[in-house]
């Protein structure tokens, strides 16, 4: 029997990051995978990557983690400021991690295919929603058992016939109204396999007060307190 936990969506929240974490560590999991946006709107984009490389974590890249590695903002635009901030705070060790990380990762637990994106198998920046024109696009065009995805914030286990859709959610910035974090659960014997979604209290005023005193947009500071968009 093996267990695999998928995270994503971190978006440099290191203390909901270290509250997952553990949940996991508790559990006895045998393999993390991190489906990106590790920074972004948050600001702990070193202490997260280290996190991650620390626990062993295998990460895939995220649209956030594009945008900033490939410098896609303006310095200058306040619209584009916690990108800038990210990328400003990065070091370059930090910086070639994310560079390097691949865009999706096909891989087999016992006898079960799964396939994990950031956004969907086309790109990093396409929303998978439940019930949606989308996920029934992928249904028809998948060739593992479990694809696994994030982007949306909002965590799911989808299924038609003997195929998975999952989204992880989120670790550090929820859309569900409660101020969490989320991950997904696979545990597989053999051909058998069970799916958990698994919600995880965090400090979040650890992140709210590292945010204040950093000068970020309130409208980031009221989503961590109330786990809305």
């Amino acid at each position: 029997m093996k267990k695999v936990a998928f995270i994503s969506d971190i978006h440099s929240n290191q203390p909901a990051l270290e509250s997952v974490l553990n949940d996991i560590k508790s559990r006895n999991i045998d393999f993390i995978y991190c489906l990106g946006d590790i920074i972004g709107y948050h600001s702990f984009p070193n202490e997260v990557i280290e996190l991650l490389k620390a626990n062993h974590v295998i990460s895939i890249k995220g649209n956030h983690d594009e945008v900033i590695t490939e410098k896609k903002f303006n310095r200058d635009n306040n619209d584009d400021f916690v990108l800038y901030w990210n990328y400003d705070k990065l070091t370059e060790e930090n910086l070639k991690f994310l560079e390097h990380l691949p865009n999706c990762i096909e891989f087999q637990v016992e006898n079960i295919d799964v396939k994990i994106v950031h956004g969907s198998p086309d790109s990093s920046s396409e929303y998978i929603r439940k019930d949606s024109s989308q996920i029934d696009k992928y249904f028809g065009l998948m060739e593992t058992d479990i694809l696994v995805c994030g982007h949306t914030h909002i965590p799911y286990i989808a299924q038609k016939d003997n195929k998975y859709i999952l989204n992880s959610g989120s670790v550090g910035k929820s859309k569900w109204g409660r101020p969490q974090g989320s991950y997904i659960l696979l545990t597989v014997n053999n051909s058998d396999f069970d799916i958990e979604i698994i919600y995880v209290n965090y400090d979040y005023n650890k992140m709210v007060n590292h945010l204040k005193n950093n000068y970020f947009p309130e409208k980031l500071i009221e989503a961590i307190k109330t786990g809305l968009p």
